[in-house]
């Protein structure tokens, strides 16, 4: 039913936001603001629903990525889940603060997911520092992407 809520209210943000650009000829700069603004909604969904916690807090690296069977329907959700994440973060961070140094989209993709995970745990969930791990290789990848993006932009 939250999850149901949850698209209603993205569907409407689009439809709205969307005519908006669509009668001010949208560049290519207010599409993607448009698409941060609707990430960071659903992240901060995400972040903060409340779901069926099977497991402790785990402050142990790489302990709960090697739990999980590869191709099981846990470790897509889990591994493959977290790195999907945030490569949206990656890409968008990187093309709205204009970074060009891969560093800095490993320090800003390891900062947000350290918050995240605190904010988890502030609020009755668990902290996992393989979702750290996972989110940042998520941001990572985005960065990526958003590099080749550009570059056959400007091509």
């Amino acid at each position: 039913m939250i999850l149901s809520n949850l698209f209603a209210m993205i569907v409407v943000i689009i439809i709205i936001l969307g005519t908006i650009l669509i009668i001010n000829k949208p560049k290519i700069k207010d599409i993607i603001s448009l698409f941060f603004i609707i990430y960071i909604v659903f992240l901060a969904y995400i972040v903060t629903s409340k779901q069926i916690i099977y497991f402790e807090s785990n402050f142990t690296p790489f302990k709960e990525i090697f739990r999980y069977d590869f191709a099981s329907p846990l470790f897509f959700k889990n591994i493959i889940g977290n790195v999907l994440l945030f490569i949206p973060l990656g890409f968008l961070i990187a093309y709205k603060l204009n970074l060009k140094h891969f560093y800095s989209i490993i320090l800003l993709s390891l900062y947000f997911s350290v918050c995240i995970e605190s904010i988890q745990l502030i609020i009755g969930r668990v902290f996992d520092i393989d979702d750290i791990l996972l989110n940042t290789i998520g941001g990572i990848i985005g960065y990526l992407i958003f590099q080749i993006f550009f570059k056959k932009l400007k091509k």
